[in-house]
């Protein structure tokens, strides 16, 4: 099967969806799928076409000036997006509530190809009112028409399946409801010799107490929280790995923050190593990779008690949920310090009986399947007619 597959972004740029959609690559590939990964070009020095990749000139300011991730197609881009139509058997989208991605439909619905639409996020919540009117307005009308005009949505976490039902109510038919597989191979609890190396590039001692945050310094992730919090538990190490426009918040970090920066996959697998648990006090997420990704790692995580993707993991005691405060987060990481081997196993465990990336591949097919059979069926009615 050829599938197009379409995102925002990819890495390196940040972020969880970029690498939603590499997982989905990565998955696809692996089930032995050819797959055409269009996405924008940002940063500008990645090349323009590279073997599967098909990346966009990308007017980016909007992010560069606010953090809000708004990207704008130039030219070429329609061109890009009919040729990987016409090319593919099978559009897949990643979220709706973008321009690229509305052009992505487009292109699938004019190639008379089955568009499949994944959704990850709800409505993320904003300090600046006008920018939460934005995107209230954008989901009224450049979203759900994106929604509507799929062939198929898979509402990927428990965020977007309450977010999407409530925004269409029954106009929603053609819907599946799984969510994003991880690699849980190369997502996996690190042996005493790995966990020994990773300490000591790091020069953390063996016997500390490791905490870490990774995601894109901006105002959901809950970074203010984070530092907080480690000002109230000073024995405990930080280890805050990302970038993005509150950095400098961390000119002024306690001393116990180790600040890493930006890193790739490799780079993460180093920090779950060196960690004893993970803390993430965001709101208004999706279902982070950094949650799936640590969990898969045996790692306990620490999350907002609050939301909507919480409950599930909370109620199976395979996370530890804490109030969105700074002595709430304090408290919540030393719980799940104290149950680290406990809580662990039952994370990694809770990953592979879920989120596996063979798992999710299957199941996309499951969905792809029909829609490919319905569409043949079509086209054999019209040349008999």
């Amino acid at each position: 099967m050829r599938i197009a597959l379409v995102s925002t972004y990819m890495p390196p740029h940040p972020g969880g969806i970029e690498h939603v959609a590499g997982n989905l690559f990565k998955g696809y590939q692996r089930a032995g799928h050819e797959v055409r990964w269009v996405t924008s070009r940002v940063p500008r020095t990645l090349p323009r076409r590279e073997g599967p990749f098909v990346r966009v000139p990308t007017f980016n300011l909007v992010e560069d000036w606010l953090g809000v991730p708004v990207p704008i197609w130039g030219p070429g881009a329609l061109r890009d997006l009919r040729e990987a139509a016409d090319w593919a058997d099978v559009v897949h989208v990643v979220e709706a509530l973008y321009l690229p991605c509305a052009m992505a439909v487009w292109a699938g619905r004019r190639a008379r190809k089955p568009v499949v639409l994944c959704q990850n996020v709800g409505f993320i919540p904003y300090r600046l009112r006008i920018l939460e009117w934005i995107e209230q307005a954008a989901y009224a009308t450049l979203g759900r028409w994106v929604l509507l005009s799929a062939s198929h949505v898979v509402l990927a976490t428990p965020t977007a399946d309450r977010f999407v039902r409530r925004l269409l109510g029954d106009r929603l038919r053609n819907a599946s409801t799984f969510p994003i597989g991880i690699d849980t191979e190369t997502f996996r609890p690190a042996t005493p010799s790995e966990r020994g190396e990773a300490r000591a590039a790091l020069g953390i001692s063996p016997r500390a107490r490791v905490a870490l945050f990774a995601g894109r310094l901006v105002e959901k992730k809950g970074v203010p929280l984070v530092l907080a919090a480690a000002g109230l538990i000073p024995d405990v190490t930080f280890l805050l790995a990302g970038d993005g426009p509150l950095s400098p918040l961390l000119e002024s970090a306690p001393s116990n923050v180790r600040k890493i920066g930006y890193v790739d996959i490799n780079g993460m697998q180093q920090l779950y190593r060196a960690s004893d648990a993970v803390l993430l006090p965001s709101r208004g997420e999706g279902l982070p990779l950094f949650v799936q990704e640590a969990m898969a790692c045996g790692l306990p995580a620490v999350i907002s008690d609050d939301e909507v993707y919480a409950e599930d993991l909370l109620a199976r005691r395979v996370c530890q949920g804490a109030p969105r405060s700074q002595e709430g987060m304090a408290a919540g990481l030393a719980a799940a310090l104290e149950a680290q081997t406990t809580m662990g196993s039952a994370a990694r465990a809770y990953a592979l009986e879920h989120w596996g990336m063979e798992r999710m591949i299957e199941s996309f097919v499951e969905v792809i399947r029909p829609l490919l059979d319905q569409g043949l069926s079509r086209s054999r009615a019209a040349k008999k007619g």
